[in-house]
């Protein structure tokens, strides 16, 4: 199945956010130091980089009072209070409607779970890691790094542009990868299940499937091939 991701800036969904007026309360936090974030929940969140550590949150009441907002060593997380199950996933009836302003200095690891949707300005590090759990969005407008890993379980979408010198991406389930303009040298995917990827390789690339998943590459690298089901890799300029 293949799906078309619509890459939201994160300069426009602030500005959305900021020149809103349904809701009904707002909580701000200074937390420590943070560079990799952490959502669990059906929460629309957007980071900004290049700032001093500041969280702003907007929703009901009951909503806010139910958010938790803290940080474990370099990580920042952003849960429902509610332990566990799938309330802490999926949030009570308005948890949906929560906005959360992020603003950090730098940001090298990002990952949801859940139905909510991430959107992060800029990525970089040796090391850069992006995961999603479940049916929710992640956009990563620019990412700057060594080696980019991108791993995604469930049915969401995870989009991403800018450069690296290796990327790994894996998918198991329904989900959709598109990094066409994630520009680099060496590329692994794998895919276990129905979901997509779309890539870019300058080198080498090798793409292995289990299922009926499909895998697309751009960048004229010199692919390596592994299909075990009805799933295709296309591999051209």
């Amino acid at each position: 199945m293949i799906r078309t991701v619509t890459a939201f800036s994160a300069a426009a969904f602030s500005a959305a956010l900021l020149a809103t007026s349904a809701f009904a309360a707002e909580r701000s936090w200074t937390p420590s130091d943070f560079d990799e974030i952490e959502v669990r929940g059906p929460y629309d969140v957007v980071v900004t980089t290049g700032g001093s550590p500041l969280v702003r949150a907007q929703g009901s009441d009951d909503a806010l009072e139910r958010l938790e907002i803290r940080t474990d060593g370099d990580r920042l997380i952003i849960t429902s209070k509610r332990s566990g199950g799938l309330s802490g996933l999926f949030g009570g009836r308005d948890d949906a409607d929560v906005r959360v302003l992020v603003n950090t200095e730098r940001l090298n690891a990002a990952s949801l779970s859940g139905s909510g949707d991430l959107v992060v300005d800029r990525m970089d590090g040796d090391d850069v890691k992006i995961a999603m759990s479940g049916s929710g969005d992640i956009n990563v407008g620019a990412v700057r790094a060594g080696s980019a890993k991108i791993a995604m379980s469930g049915s969401g979408d995870i989009s991403a542009a800018g450069a690296c010198n290796s990327a790994s991406i894996s998918i198991s389930g329904s989900g959709e990868v598109q990094a066409g303009d994630l520009a680099c040298k060496m590329l692994t995917v794998s895919i276990a299940g129905s979901g997509d990827v779309y890539a870019h390789a300058s080198d080498t690339a090798t793409a292995k499937i289990a299922g009926s998943g499909d895998v697309f590459i751009s960048g004229g690298a010199r692919c390596s091939t592994k299909v075990s089901g009805s799933g295709e890799v296309q591999c051209g300029a």
